[in-house]
């Protein structure tokens, strides 16, 4: 109960009982005397006055995204009929929503409503809500506590990429994907026929249809080996500022957000490293631990390298997301993830080592994580009929 303005009512109504006493005042002496039997009136309404309900909250959405708005729907329902009251719901213990409640019926329930901007990535705790009961002239608030808090797990920031899918994809990142499955020793089907363009393989052209033509036409083969886009984040503190984590973050989470959840054996399929927190394919079952681990990741001061991978029947698309990082480092992330025939480094620092004399490795610089998904584009796009 709150009651020090109650207090200080009460010492300047003794205060005025005493003046008229020692002074023979009269009016001071019975305004004095009023204002203490007002204190006593306004403790007896409060502490007479119950309130008895159960109150859940609902989130929308489920699993909100940082930047955005979660919308709580609050419904409380009384076990005895209920007064006007203000309902105080606590917003990371450090903000508050205040609502006021008109009389309630018994067995009633009443759904309120109200928005909570998600600023940042990580748990947002919301409640426990408060009931507050006062006097009509304010002197006196009691408080009570109803319900639990509930604890929201936010996650980072992202946006939808286009995976570097070979059949459905074009750019540079593509012509490489293509170009180095068919170097492979895989598995290949196949698809169709075309008419020879400068740069293609000659042992692809199938001469009986280039005589019957009358010009050169290739052999189109789906190659039936497994992609894997392999996204290791590196959590190193060192190499990185406080915003340039957060991008890194986002970056990981944009692989996992855009990741296919059927495990379409046609689809690119993403597999996100963060040792020793997590380490999966990124599935219907796998995803949303992924964003969870990806909400509560902080930098660390003793980053640990993933375990080396060696599986000659996979083709992997190896993203290493980093700050300012040697090439030494990175070559070395790059063996450690297994066979990396196509390697992108996105950078989320600016960095003085982003050329590389490979021509299997793409280097992104992500200052503006707004930027991302266009930076992105380049390399691998959705055709407009894929």
């Amino acid at each position: 109960m709150r009651v020090a303005p109650a207090w200080a009512v009460t010492f300047l109504g003794g205060l005025s009982i005493i003046t008229g006493r020692l002074f023979g005042l009269v009016e001071l002496y019975i305004i004095g005397s009023g204002i203490v039997l007002c204190v006593l009136a306004a403790i007896a309404q409060v502490r007479m006055r119950y309130v008895h309900m159960s109150v859940n909250r609902d989130i929308d959405p489920a699993y909100p995204m940082s930047g955005t708005e979660l919308t709580v729907t609050l419904s409380l329902e009384t076990l005895r009929r209920t007064p006007a009251c203000e309902l105080v719901d606590l917003v990371d213990q450090t903000g508050r929503v205040s609502l006021t409640l008109t009389p309630l019926a018994k067995r009633r329930t009443a759904r309120v409503r109200y928005k909570v901007p998600t600023q940042r990535r990580g748990v947002l705790t919301l409640g426990p809500a408060l009931i507050e009961l006062s006097d009509p002239l304010g002197l006196l608030v009691r408080r009570r506590q109803i319900g639990t808090p509930t604890e929201v797990i936010v996650h980072p920031e992202w946006r939808p990429i286009d995976l570097p899918d070979p059949q459905h994809c074009q750019g540079p990142l593509i012509d490489l994907i293509q170009r180095l499955l068919h170097q492979m020793a895989v598995n290949l089907e196949f698809r169709s026929l075309r008419e020879y363009v400068t740069g293609d393989d000659l042992r692809r052209i199938n001469w009986k249809a280039s005589a019957r033509r009358d010009n050169l036409t290739l052999n189109e083969f789906e190659a039936r080996a497994p992609l894997i886009v392999h996204v290791f984040l590196d959590n190193d503190e060192d190499v990185y500022s406080p915003d340039g984590f957060e991008r890194a973050v986002s970056v990981a989470a944009s692989y996992v957000g855009s990741a296919s959840a059927t495990q379409n054996e046609t689809e690119p399929a993403v597999q996100l490293s963060i040792p020793p927190q997590f380490g999966a394919v990124i599935d219907s079952s796998t995803r949303l631990d992924a964003m969870r681990c990806l909400a509560a990741i902080t930098p660390s001061s003793a980053p640990i390298l993933p375990s080396p991978l060696n599986d000659p029947g996979e083709f992997r698309v190896n993203v290493i997301i980093c700050g300012d990082r040697d090439r030494h480092w990175l070559e070395s992330i790059d063996r450690s993830m297994g066979i990396g025939h196509a390697t992108v480094v996105v950078y989320c620092e600016t960095s003085t080592g982003m050329a590389f004399d490979h021509d299997h490795w793409f280097a992104l610089q992500c200052d503006d994580f707004g930027d991302f998904s266009d930076q992105w584009g380049m390399l691998a796009r959705r055709t407009s009929n894929g």
